[in-house]
C-alpha cells in the first residue's frame, strides 16, 4: 500500500476550469527480488478529495516479461574534432570515407574530396568564420555533420 497526501492543493473544479482541475502524479516501485517471468501484478487506487467519497481508479495489470532489446548492428560512427575548428578539422570514422562535401550554411557546396581513408584532416584555414556541414560518403551510406569554424 502506498499513501500520497497533498495538502492544499486548491485546484479550481471542472465546471469552472476543466483542464486546469487535473492533477497528474507519477511514481515507480522497484519489484521484490524474486519476481519471475510472467508473474502479473493488479493494483486500483482510492482517490480522496477533501471529505468525500473516494473515487476508484481502473484496474492496472503489469506483467513482468523478457528483457526487450535489438540486435546490435554495425553503424556508421563518425567523429568531427575539433568543433570549432579554427586551422584543421579531423574527421575520424569506423568505416572507410570515400567522400567529403564541405557545404555551407545556403547549401553551397564549398569543397569535394576523394579520401578513401577511415580518417582525413581537412584544412578549414580558408573558410570564413560560421557554421558549415561536413556531407560524409562511404560505400552506400552517407551522414551529415555539422562543424563551426572559429
Amino acid at each position: 500500500m502506498v499513501n500520497f497526501i497533498f495538502d492544499d492543493i486548491h485546484l479550481p473544479d471542472s465546471n469552472s476550469n476543466e483542464s486546469a482541475s487535473h492533477g497528474h502524479i507519477a511514481y515507480k516501485i522497484k519489484p521484490k527480488s524474486d519476481v519471475e517471468i510472467g508473474d502479473v501484478f493488479s493494483a486500483v487506487a482510492d482517490i480522496y478529495f477533501d471529505f468525500n467519497p473516494p473515487i476508484i481508479t481502473n484496474t492496472a495489470t503489469t506483467e513482468i516479461v523478457e528483457p526487450l532489446g535489438v540486435n546490435e548492428f554495425n553503424a556508421q560512427s563518425i567523429q568531427l574534432f575539433p568543433n570549432p575548428a579554427k586551422d584543421n578539422l579531423e574527421i575520424v570514422s569506423n568505416q572507410i570515407i570515400d567522400r567529403l562535401n564541405v557545404v555551407d550554411i545556403n547549401g553551397r557546396k564549398l569543397k569535394a574530396i576523394n579520401v578513401s581513408n577511415l580518417e582525413y584532416s581537412l584544412d578549414v584555414s580558408s573558410l570564413a568564420k560560421g557554421v558549415y556541414f561536413m556531407e560524409i560518403y562511404s560505400g552506400n551510406s552517407s551522414s551529415i555533420k555539422k562543424f563551426i569554424k572559429n
